[in-house]
């Protein structure tokens, strides 16, 4: 019977410090985010080619992500080190722009390059990484 009492207490001083200490309270779950580089719609044969992306080329993402509602792109594409290209794009309803990056600029003009995308949001005053894809743009 003493054991009987002592495991009710038991439980019961147990729900109570579950209940009062926020310390063990539950924590809200992480978010999640990805980016996916995809051929836009009107390109979608290009995934056949083995080289896919190419210079010159346009390309978007898959985006998704449970830390914002107003996640944007940025793209940077580099030869030997230096930056040829770099752009922005915003993923969600009323951003300007049409979620599509051109493989290309006046300081790229020709051959290979590698890029990374970055899913990122603004926060606090300044752009937080949420994901990130890299990928070799074929000459």
């Amino acid at each position: 019977m003493k054991l009987r009492a002592t495991a009710v207490l038991a439980s019961i001083i147990g729900a109570f410090a579950l209940t009062a200490s926020p310390a063990l309270a539950a924590k809200p779950s992480a978010s999640t985010s990805s980016i996916e580089l995809v051929p836009p719609a009107a390109a979608l044969d290009a995934t056949a080619d083995t080289s896919w992306p190419r210079y010159g080329d346009e390309i978007t993402f898959e985006v998704k992500t449970t830390a914002t509602e107003s996640p944007f792109v940025n793209l940077e594409c580099y030869q030997g080190g230096a930056l040829v290209a770099q752009g922005w794009e915003g993923f969600f309803d009323g951003a300007l722009g049409n979620r599509i990056f051109g493989l290309a600029s006046p300081s790229w003009t020709g051959g290979e390059a590698d890029c990374t995308a970055w899913l990122k949001m603004y926060v606090q005053r300044r752009w937080k990484a949420l994901a990130s894809t890299s990928f070799h743009v074929a000459e």
